[in-house]
C-alpha cells in the first residue's frame, strides 16, 4: 500500500501524516480525472480547483445537476495517524427537485446572478458553506501505509421555522414557510453518499488496492428550529438518524467520528469475508475499473482516437495565453482534458501560473521549443500522452518560434497524436510594425491554417482591413478570424471534431537552425533577449504606470506578477501601447517579478529600475 501511495503523493508528504491526509483525497480525484475513460466510468463529470483556495475543489458527478464543493476544515489531533476533516457541500441547480429541499435563504442565493461565480470559490463565502453543507468527510493516513475515509451525514437534515418565513415580493411580504413548517428537509446522506462512493472508488483505483474493512453506524440525529429573533434550538429527532460510514485500506483502522463507537454497527465487514449484500455493487471494490486493465491506456476502454495536437504560435504579446486559457475552460466544461507543452523566454515562467488546473504543463524555460528542443519535443509529447491520455495537446511556442522547425518531428508522432491545427495569434495593434521588423512573424503566419487577429478593439477599421489584406497575401489559405482578448468559440475555428483542417506544409526552418548558430535558444540573432527584474514588496500603481510609459519601442513585451499599493497582487502584461493590470488569484507567497523582452534589454531594464527607485 505504501509503495502505491508513493506514486500518488509527493515523497515528503508521506513523512508528514497530517499533510498526507489533507491532500490524499484531492490527489486521487485529480489522478482519475486525468484519465478520460476511467473518470467517465466512475462518474466524474468535471473538476476544478477554487481560484483563491487551491486546497478546495468543485466537482460535478453523473446524475446530479448541481455542483459539489470539497474543502478541508480542520486537522484534529490524532497521535497515531494524520487526520483531516473536509466539508462536503452541494450547490443545487434551480431546476432540480432537490432545490426545494434546501432552506429558503439558500434558494434565494441560488437564484441570484452571481451564484455560480460564488460557487466556483465557495470557500471565500462562509454563508454558502453553512447553507449548502450536506456532510463531513474524514481522511486518515497511517505512516505504515493505511488509509481511511469516512462519511458523516444525516438521513434527513431538517430545520423548522417556528414563526414561519416570509420574503419580500413585489406585492409585499409573502409567507413561504408556514408557522412551525419545515424550512429545510434535505436527504443529506443520499446526496453525500453519491460523491463519497466515487471518491472512494477513485482512491481504490489510484492506489491499486481494494478496501479491507468497512463499517456503517446509525447515530442519533437532531432537528434544528429557529424563531423570528434568530434563536436556535436543537431537539432529538425521532424519525431520522445520522449515518457514519467508514472504509479502510491497508493497515489503517477506519476513521472514527466522536462517539460513533458507542453504537452497534449496522454493517461491519472485513476482508476476506463476502461483500455485504447491500453494497456488493459499490464502485470501490475493484481496483481495475472495467475496461481499464492498463489504468491509463485508452485503447483498453474502447477509446481509440488519438489526442488532437494544436501548435499555438504568435509574436510576443499577441494573446496566446489568453486564447489558451479560454480554450482549456471550454474543453473542461465538456469534460475534455487538455495537456499543454509550454515554453517561455526568460528565467522565470509566468504563463503556467496564469492558467487553470484542468491540464498538465511541461514548462521549458529559457529556450525555444522549436529550435533547441527539436529531438526532445517528441519525447515530451510521448510522455504526456502516455501519462495523462489527454483529449487535446497544445504546444504553446514562444513569440519568436518558427513552427517549421518541429513539423518533421511532429509528423513522426502521427501514430500517437493527430496534428490538427497550427493556430497563429496576431496582435492587431502592433502587427504592422512587427511584420516590417521581424520576419519570424511572417513565417508563423505562412505556416498557420488558422490566424486569429486579436485585440481588434484596439485597432481602427482601416488598420484592420489593411492588416487582413497583408495576412491574406502571406497565407491565402488560412482562416482569418477577429477576436478580443483571445475569446472565440473553438467550434467557430476548428469545427466539430476538427474536421476539414489543412495539413501544414513543411515551411522554412529558422536561419539559426540552418547555420548552426549557438544563440538560437534565445533568438539573440534578432537582437532580442530577456531580463528578469525582481519586484519590491509593494509598488505604487502611479509610479509603475509612469515607468512603463517611458519604455522605448524596442521593448516588445513585459509580463510578471507584482504587488501594488496595499498588497494587491496583480498580473502585469505590457506590449507597446497597452498596459494591463489584473488581479492575480493564485497563492499569495508567489514570487514578485517582471520579465522584460526586447532589444538592448539590459540597458532598458536598468533605466526602468532607476525610474522606480528615484520615484520612491
Amino acid at each position: 500500500m505504501l509503495q502505491n501511495l508513493q506514486t500518488l503523493l509527493p515523497p515528503s508528504s508521506l513523512e508528514r501524516p497530517s499533510l498526507a491526509s489533507s491532500i490524499l483525497p484531492s490527489a486521487a480525484m485529480m489522478r482519475v480525472n486525468f484519465i478520460p475513460g476511467v473518470r467517465q466510468r466512475l462518474g466524474w463529470r468535471g473538476m476544478r480547483e477554487c481560484p483563491k483556495h487551491r486546497t478546495c475543489l468543485t466537482a460535478k458527478i453523473k446524475d446530479m445537476n448541481g455542483v459539489f464543493g470539497f474543502a478541508p476544515t480542520s486537522n484534529p489531533e490524532r497521535p497515531e495517524a494524520g487526520l483531516t476533516r473536509f466539508a462536503l457541500c452541494y450547490f443545487p441547480s434551480p431546476d432540480e427537485e432537490l432545490f426545494n429541499c434546501f432552506p429558503v435563504e439558500a434558494c434565494l442565493i441560488a437564484l441570484s446572478e452571481d451564484y455560480l461565480e460564488k460557487v466556483r470559490d465557495f470557500r471565500s463565502h462562509p454563508e454558502l458553506m453553512a447553507l449548502f453543507q450536506v456532510g463531513t468527510i474524514e481522511c486518515t493516513f497511517d505512516p505504515a501505509g493505511g488509509v481511511g475515509l469516512s462519511l458523516h451525514a444525516g438521513t434527513r437534515d431538517r430545520v423548522i421555522a417556528r414563526d414561519g418565513y416570509s420574503v419580500q415580493a413585489p406585492e409585499g411580504l409573502r409567507q413561504v414557510v408556514e408557522l412551525g413548517g419545515l424550512d429545510k428537509d434535505l436527504p443529506a446522506f443520499e446526496i453525500a453518499y453519491k460523491f463519497f462512493e466515487i471518491l472512494s472508488a477513485s482512491l481504490t483505483f489510484s492506489t491499486g488496492k481494494a478496501p479491507e474493512r468497512l463499517k456503517e453506524v446509525a447515530l442519533k440525529n437532531t432537528v434544528t428550529s429557529y424563531d423570528a429573533q434568530g434563536n436556535l434550538h436543537k431537539e432529538p429527532c425521532q424519525d431520522s438518524t445520522r449515518t457514519a460510514f467508514h472504509i479502510g485500506w491497508g493497515n489503517s483502522a477506519t476513521c472514527t467520528f466522536d462517539d460513533d463507537d458507542k453504537y452497534p454497527p449496522v454493517i461491519r465487514w472485513q476482508a476476506p469475508d463476502p461483500f455485504p449484500v447491500s453494497l456488493k455493487n459499490a464502485l470501490w471494490w475493484n481496483p481495475s475499473v472495467p475496461g481499464a486493465r492498463h489504468s491509463i491506456d485508452k485503447s483498453t476502454m474502447g477509446i481509440t482516437e488519438r489526442p488532437k495536437l494544436i501548435v499555438l504560435t504568435g509574436f510576443l504579446g499577441a494573446g496566446k495565453t489568453s486564447f489558451l486559457a479560454r480554450f482549456i475552460e471550454y474543453q473542461a466544461a465538456r469534460n475534455l482534458f487538455v495537456a499543454v507543452v509550454q515554453n517561455e523566454i526568460g528565467e522565470t515562467g509566468l504563463d503556467a501560473k496564469l492558467l487553470d488546473q484542468h491540464y498538465a504543463v511541461k514548462e521549458m524555460d529559457e529556450g525555444c521549443i522549436c529550435c533547441t528542443l527539436v529531438g526532445n519535443l517528441g519525447a515530451a509529447l510521448q510522455e504526456i500522452s502516455s501519462q495523462f491520455q489527454p483529449d487535446f495537446v497544445v504546444v504553446e511556442t514562444t513569440g519568436l518560434a518558427n513552427p517549421a522547425n518541429l513539423l518533421a518531428e511532429l509528423y513522426e508522432l502521427e501514430e500517437v497524436l493527430e496534428l490538427s491545427s497550427i493556430t497563429c495569434m496576431v496582435d492587431a495593434m502592433n502587427a504592422g510594425n512587427q511584420l516590417n521588423n521581424y520576419s519570424i512573424l511572417k513565417d508563423q503566419i505562412r505556416l498557420a491554417d488558422v490566424v486569429l487577429l486579436n485585440k481588434c478593439d484596439l485597432a481602427s477599421e482601416n488598420d484592420l482591413n489593411d492588416l487582413k489584406a497583408k495576412l491574406s497575401h502571406l497565407n491565402p489559405f488560412a482562416q482569418i478570424k477577429q477576436t478580443k482578448q483571445g475569446d472565440i468559440n473553438p467550434l467557430e475555428i476548428y469545427g466539430v471534431n476538427f474536421q476539414g483542417q489543412a495539413k501544414p506544409e513543411a515551411g522554412h526552418q529558422c536561419s539559426c537552425s540552418a547555420h548552426g548558430l549557438d544563440d538560437c535558444k534565445t533568438h539573440q540573432h534578432y537582437g532580442i533577449s530577456s531580463q528578469l527584474w525582481r519586484a519590491p514588496p509593494n509598488l505604487s500603481k502611479d509610479v509603475l504606470e509612469k515607468a512603463i510609459g517611458r519604455l522605448p519601442s524596442s521593448v516588445l513585451r513585459v509580463k510578471g506578477i507584482i504587488s501594488l499599493d496595499g498588497g494587491r497582487l496583480c498580473v502585469c502584461q505590457y506590449v507597446p501601447g497597452s498596459l494591463t493590470l489584473s488581479d492575480y488569484l493564485g497563492d499569495e507567497d508567489v514570487e514578485r517579478f517582471l520579465v522584460f523582452i526586447g532589444e538592448n534589454i539590459s540597458e532598458t531594464t536598468a533605466l526602468f529600475e532607476n525610474s522606480i527607485t528615484t520615484a520612491t
